[in-house]
């Protein structure tokens, strides 16, 4: 996911912070990599194999100062990873015999 921003969905209040200057990120990812940017853009990208719900905290800043914190949740869906089939061989004497397994 890459490009996405907290900007946009964010209003400042109406005591003469009406300009924000500041986002900054309060709590990471758990489950990925995030890169959060101070005008409020942010990378993510899932950790390997992983799916399910991961978030992260941010926080804006006004121009006089006001604060405020959301969370955003990011929900990973799951992929139907194709199974890969390798190639093996085994070598066995004349009358003899020979064991093997699929790993799984």
């Amino acid at each position: 996911m890459t490009g996405s921003s907290v900007a946009g969905n964010d209003t400042l209040g109406g005591d003469g912070g009406d300009l924000a200057t500041a986002f900054s990120l309060d709590t990471d990812v758990s489950n990925g990599t995030l890169t959060f940017n101070a005008v409020g853009s942010y990378d993510y990208s899932p950790d390997a194999n992983f799916n399910g719900t991961d978030s992260f905290t941010y926080i804006i800043t006004d121009a006089d100062g006001d604060t405020d914190i959301a969370t955003v949740t990011i929900t990973v869906t799951a992929v139907d990873d194709t199974p890969t089939a390798t190639a093996d061989s085994n070598t066995v004497a004349e009358d003899g015999s020979i064991t093997g397994a699929s790993v799984a």
